[in-house]
């Protein structure tokens, strides 16, 4: 995965709760690429080197002077719950063994001791491969590396001659000879190493967390195999196009309906309808209508309205719930006013009526001969 990329994919990893581990040589910018990500959406950045830690320096050093020992939360660490940011664990492979022990209970439970990591942080790590180029240890257990979505940073030699022009004390002159030559900006051969990931049934639910979240089909291979191993995310998707089975995108959905009306009726059908791809096209719809509800046209509402009418109502009528009773309110106020008040949308309220009334149920009464 290049930088673009990488700075691309991040939002969607952060959405499933799940630590990134960057894996790539030395000097090529991981560091760098999540700090400018940060810098560029208004986020905390905290650096550490766990290589250069014990583990005082992560959970905090006891506090002898109670009748109970606490440990004081280090100071680099963040404390104001309504902050955000990124927690970023360089060289986490090179940290000691004490010291992974407590990166574990942080990636985990995020949080050490009694000290819990702000609901708005995000927990990104940076390695160097492990190959006889790099003096690391190989102390990772299973249940650690299952924790992480594994990513390969790669940048392009484009990324990386752009970066260098701007850059104002060096001479620009050699710039310009890497880029004639660009054989030469690094080995090719330390940039072959492998991320065999191996899937377990926690990555399964996180890999399909991740599809979940609107992760763009080009993000997908690297994203997904980051979880789950390149050769199960080739895979599923090669599954995927051999059975066209694939959830509308937020752009598909608020489109025009004709170009997916065919696939809706199909996935809507009694017997051999997928109703799980729909509820994910439902998802889709959702996190798009959160995230910028107050600039979706009427014309855009139209193709949401029409998918709603094909698709199965109790899946429709959920939809249509959820909506309402976000706790977005903003969200809200907007499902209510179109929803309710729209023409397009009447099923709602006489869907809401039908699933609220009970039948009384009548159960005969047999007369009982009173025993002499």
């Amino acid at each position: 995965m290049n930088i673009k990329n990488l700075k691309e994919f991040l939002p969607y990893a952060f959405k499933t709760k799940v630590a990134v581990m960057i894996h790539g040589l030395h000097g090529i910018g991981k560091s760098q690429a999540v700090k400018q990500f940060a810098e560029e959406n208004g986020l905390q950045f905290i650096d550490r080197r766990l290589s250069q830690m014990d583990s005082g320096d992560l959970i905090g050093l006891p506090d002898l002077s109670g009748d109970v020992t606490e440990f004081k939360t280090p100071a680099w660490l963040p404390r104001d719950k309504d902050s955000k940011g990124i927690l970023f664990l360089d060289e986490i492979n090179r940290a000691r063994r004490d010291v992974l022990q407590g990166v574990f209970q942080l990636v985990l439970d995020r949080q050490l001791g009694d000290y819990v990591l702000p609901e708005g942080w995000h927990v990104v790590s940076a390695v160097n491969p492990n190959t006889d180029d790099y003096d690391v240890t190989n102390v990772f257990d299973g249940a650690l590396m299952d924790r992480f979505n594994h990513i390969k940073l790669t940048p392009t030699e484009e990324e990386f001659i752009q970066y260098a022009q701007k850059l104002t004390n060096i001479d620009q002159s050699f710039v310009n000879f890497l880029q004639a030559r660009p054989e030469m900006i690094e080995d090719s051969k330390l940039a072959t190493f492998s991320l065999d990931r191996k899937p377990s049934r926690r990555s399964n639910i996180k890999a399909a967390e991740l599809l979940a979240s609107g992760l763009p089909e080009h993000l997908v291979t690297e994203g997904v195999g980051g979880l789950i191993g390149l050769t199960n995310v080739i895979a599923y998707t090669t599954w995927m196009k051999e059975n066209n089975i694939k959830p509308f995108t937020a752009k598909e959905i608020f489109g025009a309906f004709s170009k997916i009306q065919e696939r809706a009726l199909k996935y809507s059908d009694a017997s051999t309808g997928r109703h799980d791809v729909i509820t994910a096209s439902l998802d889709n719809a959702y996190n798009e209508l959160e995230s910028r509800c107050e600039k979706i046209t009427e014309k855009q509402m139209k193709g949401l309205y029409d998918l709603l009418k094909v698709i199965p109502k109790d899946l429709a009528f959920s939809f249509a719930q959820r909506l309402i009773s976000s706790k977005d309110t903003k969200l809200s106020k907007f499902a209510i006013d179109t929803f309710l008040e729209s023409t397009e949308t009447d099923w709602v309220e006489d869907y809401s009526k039908a699933a609220e009334a009970v039948p009384v149920e009548t159960v005969p009464v047999e007369a009982k001969k009173e025993e002499v």
